[in-house]
């Protein structure tokens, strides 16, 4: 049984970041992002604003994201206070944005992808597929040696899988889904010193977070780019800031099917 591949999801789309890009098509565009205050959501609405979008974004903090919407100007930029885990405040910085928005609508979202009010997501399959998997293996010495350092790898595959879920299921042409994996980079997550210690005492190369803004810029204006993964990487690693990762392309999968079919 012959199974269709959907092109841009294969090896031969790879995001190329040295063919550049058209900022010019994000000029009277709106975009939303979670985070926005600091660090790659900071350096990447920034980028948005200057390239003619309008931003609305959302941070734990209240006195950065004021200080950040005072200093952008309430013309470019709107701030709303919230926590991302938190159902009702992500409802309203959707409707904030569609309500601030030049256009009336949302072109853009960083990370997060609800524009309209539906119930909140039953998260009982999670609580028992994910989480339950979590806390099962818990026990095991392995595990409970190793525990923090495993939930951010099983964090970020959970979002590269919910990614290669949307893009196949989003309805075409109409809306896309790509996914930016960064390298190590100074944000505020830990501090400076913290920094300073992965650099002069482990050797790890940092990346740089304007970098990472780069690449929202990128994908957020190629409307050819769609179900893709970009990883950020330091700069003295490559020639570019950031490279498709290649990993997630559909050739494989399809050839699976396949042969599961012919079986």
């Amino acid at each position: 049984m012959e199974v269709a591949l959907d092109e841009r999801f294969s090896s031969a789309h790879r995001i190329d970041p040295a063919g550049g890009f058209d900022l010019g098509k994000l000029r009277g565009k709106t975009a939303v992002i979670t985070g926005g205050a600091s660090g790659i959501g900071e350096a990447s609405l920034r980028g948005l604003v200057q390239a003619g979008a309008f931003v609305a974004f959302s941070d734990i903090s209240q006195e950065r994201g004021d200080a950040l919407e005072k200093e952008l100007g309430s013309e470019n930029v709107a701030f709303v206070q919230g926590d991302v885990t938190n159902w009702s405040d992500q409802k309203r910085l959707f409707k904030t944005a569609v309500e601030k928005s030049p256009s009336g609508c949302i072109n853009v979202v960083f990370a997060n992808a609800a524009i309209v009010e539906p119930t909140e997501p039953d998260m009982d399959v999670a609580d028992i597929g994910f989480r339950g998997v979590l806390l099962t293996t818990k026990p095991l010495p392995c595990h409970h040696r190793q525990y923090r350092w495993l939930l951010g790898p099983m964090i970020k595959w959970a979002a590269r899988g919910l990614m290669r879920s949307l893009r196949s299921s989003m309805p075409e042409n109409e809306m896309r889904v790509n996914l930016m994996a960064p390298w190590y980079l100074r944000t505020n997550l830990i501090s400076q010193n913290a920094w300073d210690h992965l650099e002069d005492n482990r050797g790890i190369i940092l990346a740089e977070k304007e970098d990472a803004a780069k690449a929202v810029l990128h994908l957020a204006s190629d409307e050819t780019i769609h179900g893709r993964s970009i990883m950020i990487i330091p700069r003295k690693e490559a020639a570019e800031e950031y490279v498709d990762m290649d990993r997630d392309s559909h050739d494989l999968e399809v050839l699976g099917r396949e042969r599961f079919s012919e079986k």
